[in-house]
């Protein structure tokens, strides 16, 4: 049975969201074994709650963790957008130095078919993959050339190696700190700008969200 590792970020609040991912990838994925870390602060009976779902799959293993660094405190917060939602940077310290690939799925999606064509994506030289957003653009962004791809950051597959042979996350933790006056969408903007060239497209299926269908 292939093995699928899996990051998915949120707190509290978006607790039972989260289940549902999980849910919903395990129901449509019975042929694959998934290791998942959920990262976020999330309390001890949303915890039990989430095993209790899960007892009834035997495809998955489940661990919990919470981000403790000090330069969280750096980064800006707005509305939509807590320190959880930063975590998927630090995605090469949830898992074992081992493991070459992760693939990272928002809290606030749903997996509706087979995940081993996105799983098997050759990433070659790519840092990750991602969907483009259609009609989308931040020319304002410092270091992002205009014209170029914007990829939509709630499904990433983590090419882990690259990840932490570049050291991408001090890289796009840096690009925040310094242009945080500018950003839009804080971490999905500072992923774009640091990394446009590096990011292999992946096809719409497998991020499907509003603007695919404003034209």
């Amino acid at each position: 049975m292939a093995k699928i590792n899996v990051l998915i970020c949120a707190n509290e609040q978006f607790a039972q969201h989260a289940c549902v991912v999980v849910v919903s990838m395990l129901e449509n994925n019975e042929e694959h074994y998934f290791n998942i870390c959920v990262v976020g602060d999330i309390k001890v009976f949303s915890k039990e709650r989430f095993f209790e779902t899960l007892a009834r799959y035997e495809n998955c293993g489940l661990r919990f963790d919470v981000l403790t660094d000090p330069v969280l405190d750096d980064l800006p917060l707005r509305q939509q957008i807590s320190t959880d939602t930063y975590a998927r940077f630090w995605v090469g310290d949830f898992f074992d130095p081992t493991i070459s690939k992760v693939l990272y799925l928002d809290c606030d999606l749903v997996v509706v078919g087979k995940l081993a064509e996105l799983w098997d994506t050759d990433l070659g030289g790519a840092l990750l993959a991602a969907v483009p957003i259609p009609w989308f653009n931040r020319n304002h962004l410092v270091d992002f050339p205009k014209g170029a791809v914007y990829y939509n950051a709630g499904v990433i597959l983590f090419n882990l190696d690259r990840w932490r042979s570049q050291n991408a996350k001090n890289r796009v933790l840096e690009y925040i700190r310094e242009n945080r006056a500018i950003l839009r969408d804080l971490d999905q903007d500072a992923l774009n700008a640091c990394f446009y060239d590096q990011i292999k497209s992946l096809e719409y299926k497998w991020n499907l969200i509003t603007p695919f269908f404003l034209k």
